[in-house]
This record gives C-alpha cells, sequence and structure tokens, in this order.
C-alpha cells in the first residue's frame, strides 16, 4: 500500500528524518541528470526548482514522478502503485518478501490475510530485512544475501515435479 507507505513516512520526527534522506537520493538523481531530464522538447511541466526543494517523498512524487508518468495528482499514482487491492488478479505463483521491521511499511499494513485467500500467492514476512535490506553481511555489494537465495528455493520449489506445467499456458 504506497499510499500508506507514504504516509509512514510523515509519521514521526524519525520518519520524516529517513524520508528526507531519501528525498535528497531521489533529488540528486535528477540533479545530475538534469540534462537529460529536462529536454527542450519534452511535454512535461518538470520545475527544477521545485524538484530541487521538495522534503518528502509524497513532494518528490508530486513535482516528479506523477508528471513523468502522466498522472493527474500523487493519489491517483499511489493508487495504481499499490498492489495490495490487486492480489486477486495474480494466476501465476508468486512470492511477496517483506520485512517486519520495514520502516516504511509495517507489519499491519502487509495484507497477509488477503494473500490467504490466494493460491498463486505466498507472503513471507521475515522478523528482520528492512526496506530493501536482507543483506547477510555489512557490505552490500555481494550477491550472497537471504532474498537471492530464497529466491532461488522458491523457483527450485516450482520445478520439482513439474509444478510449473499448470501455469504454462495461462
Amino acid at each position: 500500500n504506497v499510499k500508506q507507505a507514504c504516509k509512514n513516512a510523515e509519521s514521526s520526527w524519525l520518519m520524516r528524518k529517513m524520508g528526507e534522506n531519501l528525498s535528497h537520493h531521489l533529488r540528486s538523481v535528477v540533479v545530475k541528470n538534469k540534462d537529460v531530464v529536462f529536454k527542450q522538447d519534452t511535454d512535461r511541466a518538470l520545475d527544477y526548482n521545485m524538484i530541487k526543494q521538495c522534503n518528502t517523498i509524497r513532494e518528490f512524487d508530486t513535482a516528479y514522478t506523477i508528471k513523468i508518468f502522466n498522472y493527474s495528482n500523487v493519489y491517483h499514482y499511489y493508487e495504481d502503485a499499490t498492489l495490495s487491492n490487486k492480489l486477486h488478479l495474480i494466476n501465476v505463483p508468486c512470492l511477496c518478501l517483506s520485512a517486519a521491521d520495514d520502516p516504511f511499511l509495517y507489519f499491519r499494513d502487509i495484507p497477509v490475510n488477503e494473500a490467504d485467500k490466494h493460491e498463486n500467492l505466498a507472503i513471507l514476512v521475515t522478523s528482520g530485512g528492512g526496506h530493501v535490506g536482507y543483506l547477510d553481511t555489512f557490505w552490500p555489494f555481494t550477491n550472497n544475501n537471504f532474498m537471492l537465495k530464497l529466491i532461488q528455493q522458491y523457483f527450485d520449489a516450482i520445478m520439482v515435479d513439474k509444478n510449473y506445467e499448470k501455469f504454462v499456458n495461462l
């Protein structure tokens, strides 16, 4: 639920600081690539100064993301980006990985009860892992992390006894 995650990111002083840090990194990507982002032939109404002043993820999404993807407002974008209300559309095996300690999407916001209603969907919630973590070591540039191991095990399980065959001709 992207709308809820954004709301959570603005819910306390610490979360606002984390959101400001993320917003800073998002802005820096735009600033670093401004020659590409602000081409003269674009019809997008991007305002460079407004983007540079964004302090929250919601402000960045309002100033940049919705304009790049042609959304009328940030809430329409968040609704489309949210998957929790689209779980019933998943027709192939899908493993979702989430962490209970995710600072943006709290455990209560993970649709585990809804996922239980769908045989092709599994949501694995680990106690740790953060927002995009699952590192086995402090060094982030290794290919040895929990998420990669889990993905390998998941695909191995799908291949056992040709379990994948019922999904080939959907």
